[in-house]
């Protein structure tokens, strides 16, 4: 009994870890703004992943500029003292103003484990300041309690503070490498033509050729057997974890934002279990009071999940509009979940705080109006 308890330990490890590299992803791509300079394309620097990869999430930053989403981050930033001072600050550090001067970027990250930190490949393409980047980071290092290193790695000079954080290297003014310690090794003999790039692991040549390059944001992941059942028994024996195969993503924006996700699965019937589990949840989704209270119920109507054969394919297309809407909901939510947590008295959601945000207002003003705050 001990054994087994031990086991599913491990497992809801493994799939926190999962999550949260899911997250991380989402997270990166919430954040990076659009540039362009020429650096080196999505494609090109694909050659610095290693064949240990299993999940790739790649920013086209330069394709966001000009989009309607784009012009929303933008603006949800410019109104967000946290992360305007967090961007300002970096430009002000670095010389780094990621509106400029950021291109690419690509993260890359291994199978689950519960062993300890997980490694992952992030390649940033751009235009960089190196000295000044070099010590920016040095002080980051500082503030995090250890002491800026540097090491040679053959023609390369690799920047870093403890083992286990964070190691960082330039190819160029123009490519950054960020790595654990095991993978920026990797990464740099990758650079020099040595050992195996993720292009020689079939099973993810094969999902990164589904993916249209023309895309601003693509992920593609790719679930071993191994990894499918520690899911399964994570997820207290759930039979759609343990029939899925692999996911190929991918978002764009021509003119609101325009979604796709396929989900492949051992067989149809499971996919087809997949979808009909999905339609009950997004009922429950629709029907939620805390949707509607923060503002999301008009999103979640254009969700579409079907079975397609062995695919559950997931689909939404939000305007411009929906848009305010969801970055409206995601403040609304957010401040919720905080006050329930801090349960200050007057709060929305629990019993303290501010009431949540009003009526939706447009991120950006009518034509030859002001932003309505």
């Amino acid at each position: 009994m001990q054994r087994e308890t031990t086991t599913e330990g491990s497992n809801r490890k493994q799939a926190s870890a999962w999550r949260a590299r899911a997250c991380a992803a989402l997270v990166l791509a919430a954040l990076i703004a659009p540039a362009g300079c020429g650096s080196e394309s999505p494609g090109d620097l694909m050659r610095y992943i290693p064949v240990e990869a299993t999940t790739v999430v790649r920013l086209d930053a330069k394709r966001l500029r000009g989009t309607e989403l784009d012009r929303r981050i933008q603006q949800f930033i410019k109104r967000n003292d946290f992360f305007r001072w967090k961007i300002e600050d970096l430009a002000k550090q670095t010389g780094v103003e990621v509106f400029r001067h950021i291109d690419t970027v690509i993260l890359a990250l291994p199978a689950s484990t519960d062993k300890g930190p997980e490694d992952f490949a992030l390649v940033v393409g751009g235009k960089f300041d190196r000295s000044r980047v070099v010590g920016w980071y040095k002080e980051y290092v500082k503030t995090a309690g250890a002491e800026p290193r540097e090491r040679a790695y053959g023609r390369h000079t690799i920047y870093y503070g403890k083992d286990e954080g964070y190691h960082v290297a330039f190819m160029s003014s123009r490519t950054l490498l960020v790595g654990t310690k095991a993978w920026i090794g990797k990464m740099l003999d990758l650079a020099d033509g040595k050992g195996a790039g993720v292009e020689k692991r079939q099973e993810m040549q094969a999902l990164l050729a589904r993916v249209q390059s023309s895309r601003i944001l693509s992920a593609v992941m790719y679930l071993s057997d191994a990894q499918r059942t520690a899911l399964a028994q994570a997820g207290a024996g759930d039979a759609s974890l343990a029939s899925m195969t692999s996911l190929v993503g991918d978002l764009d924006s021509s003119r609101g934002v325009e979604l796709a996700v396929v989900i492949d699965h051992t067989t149809p019937e499971a996919a087809k279990g997949v979808a009909e589990s999905f339609a009950k949840t997004l009922k429950e989704i629709r029907g939620s009071a805390l949707v509607a209270k923060a503002g999301l119920s008009g999103v979640a109507e254009k969700l579409v999940g079907t079975a397609q054969g062995r695919e559950f394919r997931l689909t939404a297309e939000l305007a411009p509009a929906q848009l305010d809407e969801l970055v409206h909901g995601i403040q609304n939510f957010a401040q919720m979940q905080m006050a329930e947590q801090l349960k200050v008295p007057g709060a929305a959601g629990g019993r303290g705080g501010r009431a949540p945000f009003g009526p939706v207002q447009p991120l950006l003003p009518p034509a030859g109006g002001q932003p309505q705050r």
